[in-house]
């Protein structure tokens, strides 16, 4: 696993960030969104002496931005598809970021993907407190009001500021995503931001437990399961794989949904995603119901 560029999203099961770094000890760059891997291919590139992480949740795109970065950059590189939320929350302990990089982040215009957004406080709160003290966030977006909203945010907060004395200024590097290029191609402008975390901030829970011993024998009926903050949606096995049930694991709280499968044949619950306390008490909790 150690030499693997692309991590599945099942070894996060067993093995948080520390864990999954190709280089021990080294800084790290979280760039969320990667997209394509114009950006983390250069940057990596640019910066062999450094880790840098790349979330693309778009399976079809990601396949592209392996290609990329495996041409550039693969011994320091690596690639998961995951949201940003359930990766910060549940596989990135606290104050482990030597940088965020934010690269044209799907701003959620309607009002009802409100919380989706970076820019909501819990998520603004908990991308601070993944950082280093003396770690940095880089913003770069094609949206005034999006960058309006992470000024203010972090403005209303203690411990990190915003700056433009740093070297790794985003509107300074010279290197673009695909999407970069073409909006300044056409005129168009690009607002920038860099933050540096000065001190503590506000703590956010890091709750991974061990995987369970789960054995499962029979798969359970489909339907929901659960009340209130965390449910359970178990799906009916396929055709081709009569022994297999999938399912999702919700946090209606903080937005999570990890999805995962049961598979009597083997005995074996399977997670695509950490576990934590609520997750196990959930899942034992859709076993013991039938």
């Amino acid at each position: 696993m150690e030499n693997r560029l692309f991590i599945p999203s099942e070894i996060l099961s067993t093995r948080a960030l520390p864990n999954l770094l190709p280089l021990p000890d080294a800084p790290v760059h979280l760039d969320i969104g990667t997209g394509l891997g114009h950006f983390i291919a250069e940057m990596a590139q640019r910066h062999p002496a450094a880790n840098w992480i790349g979330l693309e949740y778009d399976g079809k795109i990601i396949k592209r931005a392996i290609r990329r970065v495996r041409r550039a950059a693969p011994h320091n590189t690596r690639l998961l598809t995951m949201h940003a939320r359930p990766f910060l929350l549940e596989s990135v302990p606290p104050n482990s970021l030597d940088h965020i990089w934010l690269n044209f982040p799907d701003p959620w215009h309607k009002r009802r993907h409100a919380d989706r957004r970076h820019t909501h406080p819990w998520m603004l709160g908990l991308l601070a407190s993944r950082l280093r003290v003396g770690g940095e966030l880089h913003l770069a977006t094609d949206v005034p009001t999006f960058f309006e909203a992470m000024q203010a945010g972090f403005a209303d907060r203690n411990g990190i500021i915003f700056t433009t004395d740093t070297p790794w200024r985003r509107e300074t590097l010279g290197v673009q995503t695909k999407y970069e290029r073409k909006w300044t191609r056409q005129g168009k402008p690009i607002f920038f931001g860099d933050w540096r975390k000065t001190g503590e901030t506000e703590p956010y829970p890091f709750d991974r437990q061990p995987p369970p011993p789960f054995t499962v024998t029979e798969l359970p009926p489909p339907g929901n399961y659960g009340a209130g903050r965390y449910t359970a949606k178990v799906f009916p096995p396929r055709k081709l794989s009569p022994r297999q049930a999938g399912f999702y694991l919700i946090d209606h709280q903080w937005g999570l949904s990890t999805p995962g499968y049961f598979d009597a044949a083997e005995g074996v619950v399977r997670l695509k995603g950490a576990w934590t306390a609520w997750k196990i008490a959930l899942v034992g909790e859709v076993i013991g119901d039938w």
